[in-house]
């Protein structure tokens, strides 16, 4: 490790340690999870978890490529 003082900036020791930060693991994890999904190397509950603009409607546009996540509000009662 690098002994930093307490108040010392976290960028320059993630950059010298060569790690992540918690923004760019995030940003990684979901990247790596979307690979898994269109590789059809996950579970079977997220099958239908996602879907391309282009499967939701005809209209040719610029946004056709574009995950769509379809939201559903679930009450149980709270």
């Amino acid at each position: 490790m690098k002994f930093a003082k307490y108040k010392e900036k976290s960028r320059p020791l993630f950059l010298s340690l060569q790690i992540l930060n918690i923004y760019e693991l995030n940003i990684y994890l979901m990247a790596l999870f979307m690979y898994s999904y269109f590789g059809y190397n996950l579970l079977r509950y997220f099958t239908n978890y996602f879907k391309l603009n282009e499967m939701i409607h005809s209209h040719n546009i610029r946004t056709a490529s574009n995950i769509y996540v379809d939201y559903k509000r679930k009450n149980f009662g709270i």
